[in-house]
């Protein structure tokens, strides 16, 4: 993308020209082949249809459509500034620095998820096999294993079920990225800590319980710090 035409954006979103300025940004996604760019554009077309539909039924009040409308203009902006300023001559397509916030919160779930998959299975295998869990120990360390991913569901329903409502409609959320050095971080503080759970619980024979459930505290001590930074850097009030 060359200077001219991202200085032509912040022009036309500094004059309030939200509707060209989406179409403008549609025309490089479709030239550059870039599904990320078009697919985050539509998403802000959308919110630009329903503010005129408020606008034209008259049910919202001034507050909230220039609410509304003041949020539109900071997501355009936000994507416009998130472009490169120039392309290099064999660069085929746009990219946008870092993977859109929304998907990578909901990468951070599924490997929670996974991970505590992978945790239960190695769990019951040892519990039933080699008997190194009574039930009454397995229960324990499922609540245990399970606070963090509660803590992190919690926020992340909470987030949809507000999206749904239309509540942060007025927001830029949608065109927020996570840069790639916070996602190898976090990816690999994840790995590390299912890869130690799992270690952990292979080495539950060699300890009592009260040491098991010392060291696992640790490591779920651990995850909830990262979860509590995740939790405040992508649902933070005020996206």
């Amino acid at each position: 993308m060359t200077s001219a035409t991202k200085e032509t954006l912040r022009e036309l979103i500094g004059r309030d020209e939200l509707e060209e300025t989406t179409a403008q940004l549609l025309a490089v996604a479709d030239r550059t082949g870039l599904p990320d760019l078009r697919s985050e554009v539509i998403i802000i077309s959308g919110r630009l249809e329903e503010w005129k539909k408020g606008r034209l039924r008259g049910d919202q009040s001034d507050e909230r459509l220039t609410e509304l409308r003041n949020g539109i203009r900071s997501a355009l902006l936000t994507l416009a500034e998130s472009l490169p300023e120039t392309m290099s001559a064999d660069t085929k397509a746009l990219r946008l620095a870092g993977m859109p916030e929304t998907r990578f919160k909901a990468i951070i779930f599924w490997m929670m998820l996974a991970g505590n998959a992978a945790a239960f299975v190695c769990l019951f295998v040892l519990g039933s096999g080699s008997g190194a869990f009574t039930p009454s120990e397995t229960a324990t360390t499922c609540a245990l294993l399970l606070s963090p991913l509660a803590a992190y569901f919690s926020v992340m329903f909470s987030e949809v079920i507000e999206r749904r409502s239309g509540e942060l409609l007025s927001s830029a959320v949608a065109n927020k990225r996570v840069n790639r050095r916070f996602q190898i971080v976090s990816l690999l503080v994840l790995s590390a800590y299912f890869f130690l759970v799992c270690f952990l619980m292979l080495y539950r024979s060699q300890v009592d319980f009260s040491e098991f459930t010392k060291w696992l505290a640790v490591l779920e001590g651990g995850l909830g710090i990262f979860v509590a930074q995740v939790v405040h850097a992508l649902f933070k009030t005020g996206k």
